[in-house]
């Protein structure tokens, strides 16, 4: 899980999470974590998520509109 947070006036805010559906606890997803520069992408590690092939990793993008 991946915790969101707003910044304002020095005071930070969870706002949500991010979650994989297909996920399990040993995909270790969130382990490395990039925010575009204008915040609207986010992608999300999962340097052991098994669905390509046994620990192969994979990378989820989520979209803020």
């Amino acid at each position: 899980k991946v915790y969101l947070y707003s910044v304002a006036a020095g005071v930070a805010t969870q706002t949500g999470t991010v979650t994989a559906g297909d996920a399990a606890a040993s995909d270790q997803f969130g382990i490395a974590v990039s925010l575009s520069a204008d915040g609207s992408m986010l992608a999300v590690g999962a340097n052991t998520q098994d669905s390509a092939a046994t620990n192969a990793g994979k990378v989820y993008f989520y979209e803020f509109v």
